[in-house]
């Protein structure tokens, strides 16, 4: 198959032969996120076999949107990622066995290239106070100076700061063990609306009711999910240690009756969050 943008810059198009029209059909990868491209304009393209299956798009608002997609189910998730630059184009290149995603990006000052990836990095980081006597004073962060950050003391959500030129900050919380990072509040995901059918047809009008809901995060901080953060502490975890990321289901509490029932998935703490799966038992009436 050949996967090209169309003259609009609004939709992926993936032209396939099709056993089941005899012949050769162009089929539109966006008919189910159409409103991911809406006031915006696809201009460059790439695929990234490895470790994911994702289909890289630049746009002219400066923001990147993959598809990730296994050609052998044709299962796919659109999701977005927003870039402080413009991105004049994207490519795709293989390093010891890995994909790897460069951009041309315009800077504000000239044409840069740059590894997709590498711009997060900098904006999360980490500090331990070896004497033992608790703190509010954190930096210096030379690289988030001027910036306003997020902060976890000793583990529990402490609001958010802006470091000085210097990148150092008074917290409001003394603690021993500090993150900070950038806020990202708009880091979410929603799923589709549940159709599981009917033996009437379509189950769109039918109300449903998540009575099991199961998220698996892998090496994750747990996020808010549907509004709600399962609890974030485990027994094993000693009174003053910052809990570690994990892999695991997290159960979910559910809520009442809505036609969508759709999952949303946001993570309002500056630790790195990768969802694997949802699932559960669903009720419909």
């Amino acid at each position: 198959s050949v996967l090209y943008l169309s003259p609009d810059g609004r939709k992926l198009r993936e032209f396939k032969y099709s056993f089941n029209n005899n012949g050769y059909i162009s089929e539109d990868l966006t008919f189910l996120s159409e409103d991911i491209t809406e006031g915006d304009v696809l201009t460059s393209l790439a695929y990234a076999e490895d470790p994911e299956s994702i289909l890289w798009m630049g746009t002219e608002e400066g923001n990147f949107l993959g598809n990730t997609r296994d050609f052998t189910t044709n299962i796919q998730g659109w999701h977005k990622h927003s870039c402080e630059w413009d991105i004049v184009d994207i490519c795709s290149m293989k390093v010891n066995g890995t994909n790897q995603l460069w951009a041309l990006i315009d800077n504000g000052s000239g044409l840069d290239v740059v590894r997709m990836g590498d711009q997060y990095l900098d904006n999360y980081d980490t500090q331990t106070i070896t004497s033992g006597i608790a703190t509010t004073s954190i930096g210096p962060f030379t690289h988030l100076a001027d910036e306003e950050v997020h902060v976890l003391t000793d583990g529990a959500n402490d609001g958010n700061i802006t470091l000085n030129s210097a990148g150092t900050g008074t917290t409001a919380t003394a603690g021993l063990e500090f993150v900070v990072g950038k806020d990202y509040p708009d880091a979410f995901i929603e799923s589709l609306n549940l159709d599981k059918g009917d033996p009437s047809g379509s189950a769109a009008a039918l109300k449903k009711h998540w009575a099991k809901l199961f998220v698996y995060i892998i090496e994750s901080a747990i996020p808010l999910i549907n509004g709600v953060r399962p609890p974030t502490r485990s027994a094993g975890t000693a009174m003053g240690t910052v809990e570690a990321l994990d892999t695991e289901y997290v159960q979910v509490p559910t809520r009442g009756h809505t036609r969508e029932g759709t999952v949303t998935i946001r993570q309002d703490l500056p630790f790195k969050t990768t969802i694997a799966a949802f699932m559960g038992t669903v009720k419909q009436k």
